[in-house]
């Protein structure tokens, strides 16, 4: 339990921000419903359709809540995009890492269509819906503690006043975002070993000629990358008790039983055809997930 309430944030808070739900997201920071709360009181400065919650640095980029008003599977499905390869691409999160200052960040803007990246530009425009970014961000000890409010095609985008009111604000709301990465139990990940490409995984997988279907070499590729059960469920758009069916599948057809076995598997087949660079000569005990890395612990 934390010692803090709102009362602590009271000389941080614009007047303009609703009392009850500042204290319900400081009941709730380091816990499950922190996403949710913060989507919230961000409501009460003006309409915002999606909260995502990140920690970021120059390795790469983990989700650590989401909260939506218009549909969670898709909203999580989104985040575990844009932890899986489109934080690469986005301009805002770029300058953010890149500052040497240490300072709170106020919030810049990320307009879908002014992404360059193809991929990245048609799956939050078209894929998702998306039309207007708002990103605020804060240091804390493991990197950058990063939050996404989405505004909706069918909601439209960002006002100037509502621009001014997070404006305002956002120095509460760095502070509320920080903390809660901080007591998230985030810790820094270890150097990369190597990035891998899903599709480079895959062929790896068939490449073992245990007759794995498309599903279970989807899973076990994702499984490898870092994803978590839940993150490859929303990515793959399948319930987690099927990742865990597909898996326990794949498993069996390889006569393994853990991803520390299927690692191995990969690296004596790598060994064979030398088609994925920068892996450990020798198998790890376990594997430390990552999004769009393999890194023994």
């Amino acid at each position: 339990m934390l010692a803090i309430t709102a009362a602590n944030w009271a000389v941080a808070t614009p007047h303009r921000i609703g009392d009850t739900a500042l204290e319900r997201a400081v009941e709730n920071i380091g816990g499950g419903g922190f996403a949710t709360a913060i989507l919230n009181l961000a409501n009460t400065l003006a309409a915002v359709d999606q909260a995502a919650l990140f920690v970021a640095d120059r390795q790469g980029v983990r989700g650590i809540g989401v909260a939506s008003e218009q549909g969670e599977a898709q909203a999580h499905k989104a985040a575990a995009c844009y932890a899986a390869g489109h934080w690469r691409h986005d301009p805002t999160l770029q300058r953010l890492i890149s500052d040497s200052r240490k300072t709170c960040s106020r919030p810049l803007r990320l307009r879908p269509d002014e992404i360059r990246h193809a991929g990245f530009r048609r799956d939050w425009m078209e894929r998702f819906q998306i039309c207007d970014v708002l990103v605020l961000a804060a240091p804390f000890a493991a990197g950058l503690a990063v939050l996404h409010l989405h505004r909706h095609r069918n909601t439209g985008r960002f006002t100037s006043s509502a621009i001014a009111g997070f404006a305002a604000s956002h120095r509460l709301l760095a502070g509320l975002i920080s903390m809660h990465a901080r007591f998230s139990n985030i810790a820094p990940d270890p150097a990369p070993a190597g990035r891998l490409d899903l599709a480079e995984i895959e062929m790896l997988l068939q490449g073992l000629g245990a007759g794995l279907t498309g599903r279970e070499c989807a899973v076990l590729a994702r499984l490898v990358s870092g994803l978590t059960t839940e993150g490859c469920a929303l990515d793959l758009g399948l319930k987690p008790s099927s990742v865990a069916t597909y898996r326990r599948r794949g498993y069996g057809r390889l006569n393994i039983s853990s991803q520390a076995e299927l690692f191995a598997l990969l690296l004596a087949r790598r060994s064979r055809c030398h088609l994925i660079s920068g892996l450990s000569a020798e198998p790890p005990e376990g594997i430390v997930a990552r999004t769009g890395q393999l890194e023994p612990t």
